[in-house]
């Protein structure tokens, strides 16, 4: 049994792949983002492609309230972000709600 998995694993199908590594390299930054960021701020979904990390963070504020915060909130997430490493671009958007 353990041969037979050793053997498949050896196969060209399991090779890994520019692409197959890329897909990986991104969903590895999203969630090291993810974990980084949901310490501070609860509510975030990120996700990545091409080394663009792409955040929503929800903030449960107004309108209003969130124009006044926007830039101090954009600065600490692209702060949190760029220290992790890995990400060379980093979009950030906020929304009120979910």
């Amino acid at each position: 049994m353990v041969r037979m998995i050793l053997e498949a694993v050896n196969l060209p199908a399991f090779t890994t792949t520019t692409d197959s590594q890329a897909v990986l390299d991104d969903l590895t930054l999203a969630d090291q983002v993810e974990v980084a960021l949901v310490e501070e701020f609860s509510k975030v979904k990120v996700t990545a492609k091409n080394g663009e990390a792409r955040i929503i963070v929800i903030t449960g504020l107004t309108f209003v309230a969130a124009l006044a915060e926007e830039e101090k909130i954009i600065r600490r997430v692209e702060s949190i972000t760029t220290s992790i490493g890995g990400a060379q671009r980093v979009r950030v958007t906020l929304s009120p709600s979910i």
